[in-house]
Formats: C-alpha cells, sequence, structure tokens
C-alpha cells in the first residue's frame, strides 16, 4: 500500500508538470504570434527635418533646464580641473594616491589612479564639446 502512495504522488507530479509546461508553451506560442503581428510596420513617415512647435511657456521651462545643466556642467569642470585642495579633482585624487602608495597601499593607489584617468577623460570629453560649439549632452538651444 505504502510503495502504492509513492506512485499515486509520482504520477500527480508528472501530471502537473506536462499541463504546466504545456500552458508555458501554449503561452510562449501566444505571445510570439502577438510579438510578430504587433512588429510589422505600419506607415514609415517621410524623411527629412520635422518641425516641433512648442509654447512660450515650454520654451521658457526648458531654456531654464538648460541654464541650469550648463552651470552644473561648469561647476563640475571646475572641480576637475582644481588643483590638489579642491576635493574630487584630478590633481586631488592623484595626491591621494601618492599618499596610498607611500603607506603601502597599492591596491588601492592603484584604483585612485585609474579613478583619475577616468576623471580627466571627462574634462576632455567637456572640453571637446565646448570647442565644437555644442553644450554637452544637450541639443543646440538658443535661449
Amino acid at each position: 500500500m505504502f510503495a502504492s502512495k509513492a506512485a499515486n504522488v509520482r504520477e500527480v507530479l508528472m501530471r502537473i508538470t506536462r499541463v504546466a509546461a504545456t500552458g508555458l508553451a501554449l503561452a510562449a506560442i501566444t505571445l510570439a504570434g502577438t510579438a510578430s503581428a504587433s512588429a510589422e510596420p505600419t506607415s514609415s513617415p517621410a524623411p527629412g527635418p520635422v518641425t516641433i512647435t512648442l509654447s512660450p511657456e515650454q520654451v521658457t521651462f526648458f531654456c531654464e533646464r538648460v541654464t541650469k545643466a550648463e552651470k552644473r556642467a561648469t561647476k563640475l569642470t571646475e572641480r576637475i580641473n582644481g588643483g590638489p585642495d579642491v576635493k574630487g579633482s584630478t590633481e586631488w585624487l592623484k595626491a591621494r594616491a601618492q599618499k596610498e602608495r607611500d603607506a603601502g597601499r597599492d591596491t588601492s593607489a592603484k584604483l585612485l589612479e585609474e579613478r583619475a584617468q577616468r576623471r580627466a577623460g571627462l574634462s576632455g570629453a567637456r572640453r571637446e564639446a565646448k570647442v565644437a560649439g555644442t553644450p554637452m549632452f544637450l541639443p543646440p538651444v538658443n535661449c
């Protein structure tokens, strides 16, 4: 009697597994059919420039955001290019790395030097964007 109960439990578990697998397969097929049907292109817009009209309130809001972003970017650039006494600058990170190396902590010194190199790269990207005449990360806007 005990062996037949175990066999019964096994059969029930196998049935549940089969039903679940069948349900998952059916759901996957249904979703795949829906995805392929929705992936069909409707109509492509005409190529060329698109004119977007903004209300005066939207322009004012956008210009305020651009101004704030430019101020933040300028402050960030000044901090990155600061001397060893400016916390967060590349020189400050290099000085910290030298202190770590002098204390015998080469691993943390190496990490600080790598961070300083990445931070100097950010400043270079910002400088290149300024030379190009466009604010970094923002489209050209006349505010």
